[in-house]
C-alpha cells in the first residue's frame, strides 16, 4: 500500500490535497492510453489468472519460462505498436493563482529533483521562481500563520511555518489541530495517536477512529485493502469502512481520506 500510493503520487498520476487525493490530468492521460493500448493486461480477469500463475512458479508447480513466453511476445508487440502509433502528448502546466514578483504573471507548478516549485511561464524572458508548499490546515503554534510541508537539503520532509524566516516554527512530525489539554503546548501525530511535542509533558490520546470512503467516477478502477471494485454506475458512490490498522497505515503514509475523480 505505502509503495503504490507514494509512486503514483511521485509520477504525478494523482496531486494531494489536504486530505484528498486528486486524479491529476497526466493521471488520466495514462490511464486512457492503458485502456486503449493494453486492454488485455489491464483486465481484472488477467490479473487474477497472472496472479495465480505467478503463486504456481513460486510453489515450484509451474515453470517460469512457460509463463514468460506465453506472456511476453503479446506484450512487445503491443508496445511496438504503441510506440509507433500513439501521437505525442502534451500536459499543460497548472496554472495558479501566485503572481510572478518581476512581471506579474500567473504562475505555474513545474516538477523538479525535489518536487513541486512556482516558475513563471515567461521563460527564457523572465527566470523568476519560489517554492511551492503544500499546505497542511493547521495554524502556525507561533504566529497563526499557515504550517507547511517542506524538505530539507537532503529530502527529509518537516512541518514549517510559512511565514519563514520571520517566523522560525519546525517540527518532524505532523502538527494538528488540536492543543494538549495538560500543557496546552501544540500536539503532533505519531502513528495512530496524538502526542504533546512538549517530551516532558508525556501526554498521549489515542485518535478516534473515522469512516474511511473512497468516491469514483465510472469506469475508474480502485484497489484498496480488502476491496476490489470496477464502477460502471453513472453516480458516485461510498466503499467500505476499513479496519484501523489500514486506516491509520494508509493515512500515516498519504496524510489522505478520498479519491476523488474531479472529470
Amino acid at each position: 500500500m505505502h509503495t503504490t500510493i507514494s509512486t503514483i503520487i511521485a509520477r504525478r498520476y494523482i496531486a494531494k490535497e489536504n486530505k484528498n487525493l486528486y486524479v491529476t490530468e497526466i493521471g488520466e492521460v495514462v490511464n486512457n492510453i492503458m485502456k486503449e493500448s493494453f486492454p488485455t493486461i489491464v483486465d481484472e480477469n488477467f490479473t487474477a489468472n497472472m496472479e495465480s500463475l505467478l503463486d504456481g512458479v513460486a510453489e515450484g508447480k509451474v515453470n517460469w519460462k512457460m509463463v514468460i513466453s506465453n506472456f511476453y511476445p503479446d506484450l512487445e508487440k503491443a508496445v511496438e505498436v504503441a510506440q509507433e502509433e500513439l501521437d505525442k502528448i502534451e500536459i499543460m502546466d497548472e496554472v495558479t493563482e501566485e503572481l510572478c514578483d518581476e512581471c506579474g504573471r500567473n504562475m505555474v507548478i513545474k516538477y523538479g529533483p525535489h518536487g513541486k516549485f512556482l516558475a513563471c511561464p515567461g521563460f527564457p524572458d523572465c527566470r523568476f521562481t519560489k517554492p511551492y508548499y503544500e499546505i497542511i490546515g493547521v495554524a502556525c503554534p507561533k504566529c497563526g500563520k499557515d504550517l507547511v510541508i517542506k524538505m530539507t537539503r537532503k529530502g527529509r520532509k518537516y512541518y514549517g511555518c510559512i511565514n519563514n524566516p520571520e517566523c522560525d516554527f519546525m517540527s518532524w512530525a505532523r502538527p494538528v489541530d488540536k492543543k494538549c489539554p495538560r500543557c496546552n503546548n501544540f500536539m503532533v501525530a505519531k502513528g495512530n495517536k496524538f502526542v504533546c511535542s512538549d517530551e516532558q509533558c508525556g501526554f498521549v490520546e489515542e485518535k478516534v477512529e473515522k469512516q474511511v470512503k473512497l468516491c469514483v467516477e465510472p469506469e475508474v478502477v480502485c484497489n484498496t485493502p480488502s476491496m476490489s471494485t470496477h464502477q460502471t454506475e453513472s453516480s458516485k458512490k461510498s466503499f467500505s469502512k476499513w479496519d484501523e490498522e489500514e486506516y491509520f497505515d494508509f493515512l500515516e503514509e498519504s496524510e489522505s481520506a478520498t479519491l476523488i475523480n474531479t472529470t
